[in-house]
């Protein structure tokens, strides 16, 4: 699962990275300084939302698995509960 997220960051961050110098080409072929400040300001912008999606979704996973791992501790959790509970039963009837 974590190497999952690593690749997923590695193709996002390299398909912005190609995504940043193909608008920098774009905008120096134009040679207008004013467009490749606009898209220089546009892309801090997807940058800071970017890294907000991924904080986002790490934050999500993170609560899905933790609400995973507690719904699947907590059956076992009764289950030694109830064995404890069955032993002490036990030893009652063996004291009668």
């Amino acid at each position: 699962m974590k190497l999952e997220k690593i690749f997923d960051f590695i193709f996002l961050s390299n398909f912005f990275r190609l995504h940043f110098f193909y608008q920098i080409r774009k905008t120096f072929i134009k040679s207008d300084l004013i467009n490749f400040s606009v898209f220089l300001l546009k892309m801090i912008k997807h940058r800071i939302l970017l890294i907000i999606a991924i904080f986002y979704c790490l934050i999500i996973q993170n609560f899905l698995i933790t609400s995973a791992k507690i719904k699947n501790l907590l059956p076992s959790f009764h289950h030694i509960r109830n064995l404890s509970h069955d032993r002490r039963r036990r030893k009652c009837w063996m004291n009668l």
